[in-house]
């Protein structure tokens, strides 16, 4: 990718719009960081409107003190340009002359995969909270090598929790996919401290305060990463307002700048602290992506089916469809698999019409207002051999009470293979498939043509002032409209060895899990 779009840089007479036309997705791999090449690559994608960009920033550092701040600045200066819109600092103490651009082109979907270095990570998230918006983000986090696991993964959380759901955080996603780490209990806690600070180390112990520092051009800042780096530093080459804690016994301000993560410097007639008002800490927090209609969670490992569903119930408010998997050898608490309760699930995700699960057991504990009025859509499961999650996905078809009986459209089970399936999971399986092909609209008879002919005039006149229908209910016109549709009919695939696996419009890479990959 570097060649071509060296090449394309180099053109003489190449305007904005025949670059626009040349790229639409673009792929930096593992890319050597360190290269000053790096940075012409930015520049020219900050031109192109780009349908797909994939980000691989796994290996790319090293333990040499002197290239891997090198490597850094770029990272740095990379992702503030394509994700914030512009960089924002120069280089200090290295021959680096970094570009000060503003980016003129678009990302629709962005792809980015990290290792267990986390110092991409927190400035990543930081430059997603300064205001990025996409079709379709996606993040994989590779942690499995990692010898304190457990506090890496909770701290993946406290940054997600700050860069795409606190009430600082101005990024806007319709699809977003996360996947490689782990939810437990711990984790859980910090996201909903990190949401309730609005600050990704939370931190309720010491004498400190939350709030924000407007730090003007031409102050010289550090990277925590680079503490141990006495020769390089940062300057400032716009002024930045950026969220910040105060340490009353330091007076010291860490500050979160977008593409390098936390900084330090000290508060001063320069640079002005503002402390927050009084923080809500009370445990009713809901956390909102703007716009958010999918959410794809393909997670390492769950502690537990509850606190799952404490997740989802702080960020699954509006979303229409969601993808819960857990990686593919991985067992819970006692060798069992993730128990989810649909009764519970129901609440937390009232708007969803489409489930998709892999590795997850699902069952329903108790019939709730919520589930009956769930009015979900399209289920697919894979991995389902257990009869829990068939008796749930009958109960689903056949219980009367539950709106999925009239609406649930399309039904996909994986149940492994069929010949290991006790009596009572094939006695299931039979009952579901004896349910194929059913009608669901609220007529099972179409309307008459002369009937057809009647509403669509009616339809055609509905723009004239003297129009009844202007004066009909839209709860009524919703009714209307179903009755006289076409009766749909109910789909389901039951399948057996080496399941298809879904398609889930996710990026791909060679380490992630098999069913996810780019489209």
């Amino acid at each position: 990718m570097l060649l071509v779009l060296m090449k394309l840089w180099s053109k003489p007479r190449m305007s904005t719009t025949e670059l626009e036309l040349e790229i639409h997705s673009a792929y930096m791999d593992r890319t050597e960081f360190s290269s000053p090449d790096v940075l012409e690559v930015a520049v020219v994608l900050s031109r192109a409107d780009l349908t797909f960009l994939y980000l691989n920033f796994a290996d790319v550092l090293d333990s040499d003190q002197n290239t891997e701040p090198l490597a850094l600045t770029n990272i740095g200066f990379v992702v503030s340009t394509l994700i914030c819109g512009r960089s924002l600092c120069a280089s200090i103490g290295t021959d680096i002359e970094i570009p000060l651009i503003e980016r003129q082109g678009h990302v629709r979907k962005l792809c980015l995969a990290f290792d267990s270095s986390f110092h991409t990570f927190t400035g990543v998230c930081a430059a997603l909270a300064s205001g990025a918006s996409f079709g379709r983000l996606a993040l994989w986090v590779d942690v499995d090598e990692q010898a304190n696991l457990q506090v890496v993964q909770d701290e993946c959380w406290s940054w997600l929790a700050y860069a795409l759901w606190s009430k600082g955080s101005g990024c806007s996603v319709r699809e977003l996919a996360i996947g490689g780490i782990g939810l437990s209990r711990s984790g859980l806690s910090i996201f909903k401290a990190a949401f309730q600070q609005n600050y990704p180390e939370p931190d309720l112990m010491r004498n400190v305060e939350y709030g924000l520092i407007t730090i003007p051009e031409g102050v010289e800042v550090k990277p925590r990463a680079w503490m141990e780096n006495d020769s390089m530093g940062l300057m400032l080459t716009h002024e930045c307002r950026c969220r910040a804690r105060y340490n009353n016994a330091t007076k010291n301000v860490d500050f979160i700048l977008p593409g390098f993560g936390i900084c330090t410097t000290k508060a001063d007639n320069r640079s002005k602290f503002v402390p927050d008002a009084t923080a809500d800490l009370s445990d009713e927090v809901v956390a909102h992506i703007p716009n958010l209609g999918s959410l794809e969670l393909d997670l390492s490992q769950v502690e537990s089916g509850d606190v799952l569903d404490a997740l989802l119930k702080l960020i699954g408010g509006d979303v229409r469809s969601l993808t819960l998997s857990i990686q593919e050898g991985w067992l819970g608490v006692g060798n069992q698999r993730v128990k989810v309760d649909l009764s519970e699930l129901a609440p937390c995700v009232p708007h969803l019409e489409e489930l998709h699960l892999q590795n997850v057991t699902i069952f329903v504990a108790k019939h709730n207002e919520l589930l009956r009025r769930w009015g979900l859509k399209t289920l697919e499961m894979y991995e389902a051999d257990d009869a829990d999650s068939l008796d749930t996905c009958l109960r689903l078809l056949v219980d009367k009470t539950l709106r999925s009986t009239r609406e649930l459209s399309e039904l996909e089970i994986s149940v492994g293979q069929l010949e290991r399936l006790n009596p009572l999971a094939r006695g299931l399986m039979n009952a579901i498939s004896g349910h194929i092909g059913e009608f669901l609209s609220v007529a099972k008879d179409e309307f008459p043509s002369a009937s057809k002919a009647v509403m669509i005039s009616v339809v055609n006149d509905c723009h004239s002032p003297q129009s009844s229908l202007q004066y009909i209910d839209a709860s009524i016109l919703t009714l209307i409209f179903e009755f006289a549709a076409r009766a749909q009919q109910r789909s389901a695939w039951l399948l057996n060895s080496n399941p298809r696996k879904r398609k889930l419009h996710f990026c791909g890479w060679n380490s992630s899990p098999s069913f996810m990959y780019f489209e």
